[in-house]
């Protein structure tokens, strides 16, 4: 019995001891680690000082060169102009917001030997204030009062930081000398065991942060696979998912496809932080709508919503819903004081429509769908369309089109038409512009027709480089058989000007075909300006680094500033023939024409007008001093053997020269 109430009383101290022990062992680890945390502190309080002071002081100095500088530009003037005065103002703005700050660290640094310094600051931001207004010999005076004051505090200042940076050092210093002693002492009295707990504490924390942040990752991830950011929508995966689930337990259910009108011109004039700021109204609202019918919403990608309503709906409750959905996108959306109103144009497909294997199937839904979609956009937007299989019918048959256009330009059956351009004071033939033709199976296609499938499908790129090396090689024919050179203009679509590619291409083309640069001209649109401004300078500056002549087609009919054309190295401006048209009618639209040809001159760019169908018309043009001159009243577009026949011989040329 007293064996083993001795042994237990010898590990009843045996066990007090190690606890004894292991508190010890904390505490002089909890000693450390705030030592060592107090250090750390010291020493970013030491470099935050140190840094704020000088910041303030190099600001201050740096605020005091500006306001010199504007005060210097003073001299000899007897009045503060405009822009000088914005500057001097915007100067003495920053002065004063300096002022405050350096106030704010003579408080903190319980600093009173710069009073008279700060109070020279204010003093020179009143006299600054003063001399915007002054006229004269009073402008003088506070010109020359202000300069010697920025002299006097520039050097103050300059002190100040000098002398604040040596005592807060000094401070600091003192500090962390003391916290090295002690420091050292705390740390040296722990053993390997107080290291080993702090080492596994810290582990296990590491680990456990670890494994909190890797499942927040892993939920992110979640979100982010199925659910848009921008909206907080579902995302295409989580649209067809979820609909292939309504699908299989529902017989039926309704499914549109929302696009928003225009959203591209939003983008480009307002900025996409507004065209987000709409995306994500949008999103809102029509998710809004369908949650009172029990169904959801969904962003599929860019300007482009998806929603599934299950259950029967009669077509007059389905143009209800549609109707509500407009309504409801339609209100305003305000974002940083730019209003917009936004609309959208939605496809509507029931599965009851569509074949009976189709309705089972989300992909077959979407396309129907989808083609409805195309059909309230012709429509005239901000409406929408059932799909029926007449439609379907007419989309397919612009995917026919789509790939017919696509073999006649890898099978070369596209051709060519030629333009004449005129010199408008002589009358002489000075170039053509090559437009491409289409004639598929037997009947002529209207390029209004084959362009925009064209730009839609990519096909554009393709289309432009066919043309342009067509166009130049025709006019390498022409040469050969004894016409004199002209210029020879074709069209490149705003898709060339994403990237750089097309100037290789162009460069190729031109040695190939052996053309003297200066008789190839490039016209581009208006719309490629705001494109991306960057991307589109420097490629039209590689392009006329060559020697080709640049020509900005549909002058007046986009978006683009006229501070942009004047930055452009552009040879020719073409006004667009909707401005010509009407000439014959009304002095009015004569008044417009001459605007855009006296703008066109400010700009130092030769013109070329288009649509010039009466010889009054031509009669107008010619007065007003434009050089080239291009519609019915010259020539129609004609086949290459036309062209060729105005083009004079080089012998006749030289005689007539």
């Amino acid at each position: 019995m007293f064996t083993k109430l001795f042994k237990f009383l010898r590990l009843e101290r045996i066990s007090t001891a190690l606890c004894i022990i292991a508190v010890i062992l904390a505490m002089g680890g909890a000693v450390s680690g705030y030592l060592a945390l107090k250090y750390n502190q010291v020493r970013s309080q030491s470099a935050l000082i140190q840094s704020q002071v000088f910041l303030d002081g190099l600001l201050t100095v740096r605020d005091l060169l500006r306001v010199n500088v504007e005060l210097n530009s003073l001299r000899n003037k007897s009045e503060v102009d405009p822009e000088t005065r914005l500057r001097l103002q915007d100067a003495l703005d920053y002065l004063y917001v300096r002022t405050e700050s350096l106030k704010t660290r003579v408080e903190q640094s319980d600093n009173t030997g710069v009073d008279n310094q700060l109070t020279m600051l204010v003093g020179l931001i009143s006299v600054g204030d003063r001399a915007l207004m002054a006229r004269g010999a009073q402008l003088g005076s506070l010109r020359d009062q202000a300069l010697s004051l920025v002299d006097a505090v520039s050097q103050t200042v300059m002190t100040f930081v000098s002398d604040q940076f040596v005592r807060q050092s000094e401070t600091i210093d003192r500090q962390v000398e003391m916290l090295d002693k002690l420091a050292v002492a705390a740390i040296s009295g722990m053993s390997f065991f107080s290291l080993m707990a702090c080492v596994a504490v810290i582990f296990v924390r590491s680990q456990y942060r670890l494994q909190i942040k890797w499942r927040a990752a892993e939920k992110h991830a979640g979100y982010l696979a199925y659910f848009d950011t921008l909206t907080g929508l579902p995302n295409r995966i989580k649209f067809r998912s979820e609909a292939g689930r309504i699908i299989k337990d529902k017989p039926s259910l309704l499914v549109l496809l929302c696009d928003l009108d225009d959203f591209k011109t939003i983008n480009d004039v307002h900025g996409h932080a507004v065209g987000d700021a709409v995306l994500t109204q949008v999103g809102k609202r029509l998710n809004r709508v369908l949650l009172r019918h029990d169904g959801f919403a969904a962003r599929l990608g860019g300007d482009e919503f998806g929603a599934v309503v299950p259950g029967k709906m009669s077509s007059m409750r389905t143009a209800a819903l549609c109707e509500e959905i407009l309504r409801e996108v339609n209100a305003r959306v305000e974002y940083e004081h730019v209003f917009i109103n936004p609309s959208m144009s939605i496809g509507v497909v029931y599965s009851p429509m569509v074949k009976e294997h189709e309705a089972k199937s989300i992909s077959a839904l979407q396309r129907a769908a989808d083609v409805a979609l195309y059909k309230s956009k012709s429509n005239g937007k901000n409406t929408y369309a059932f799909f029926d299989s007449e439609l379907a019918e007419q989309v397919s048959a612009r995917k026919k089109m789509e790939v017919d256009l696509a073999n006649a330009l890898e099978m070369d059956d596209l051709w060519l038409a030629f333009q004449p351009q005129i010199d408008m004071q002589t009358g002489g033939i000075v170039g053509f512009e090559a437009l491409a033709r289409w004639t598929h199976e037997g009947n002529f296609v209207s390029p209004g027709e084959f362009i925009p499938v064209a730009e839609d499908t990519g096909l554009i790129l393709d289309l432009d480089i066919w043309c342009f090396r067509k166009a130049l090689e025709t006019l390498g024919t022409w040469i050969a058989m004894g016409h004199a050179p002209v210029k020879m203009s074709t069209n490149f679509s705003s898709v060339h000007f994403r990237s750089p590619q097309v100037v290789e291409q162009v460069r190729e083309i031109i040695e190939q075909t052996k053309i003297p640069p200066q008789y190839v001209t490039v016209e581009v649109t208006e719309s490629m300006l705001i494109e991306d401004m960057g991307t589109t300078t420097r490629i039209l500056d590689e392009l006329q680094s060559l020697g080709v002549g640049l020509a900005l087609d549909d002058f007046g009919t986009g978006y683009s500033s006229f501070a942009y054309l004047r930055k452009l190295n552009l040879d020719f401006i073409k006004i667009d023939q909707s401005f010509v048209r009407d000439l014959d009618e009304t002095e009015e639209n004569q008044l417009v024409i001459r605007s855009l040809v006296n703008i066109a001159k400010g700009l130092h760019k030769r013109l070329v007008v288009e649509g010039i169908e009466t010889e009054y018309q031509a009669e107008i043009i010619r007065g007003l001093e434009c050089e080239v001159g291009q519609g019915y009243l010259f020539g129609r577009p004609m086949k290459s053997e036309d062209a060729r026949e105005m083009i004079p011989r080089r012998d006749t040329a030289a005689q007539t020269a």
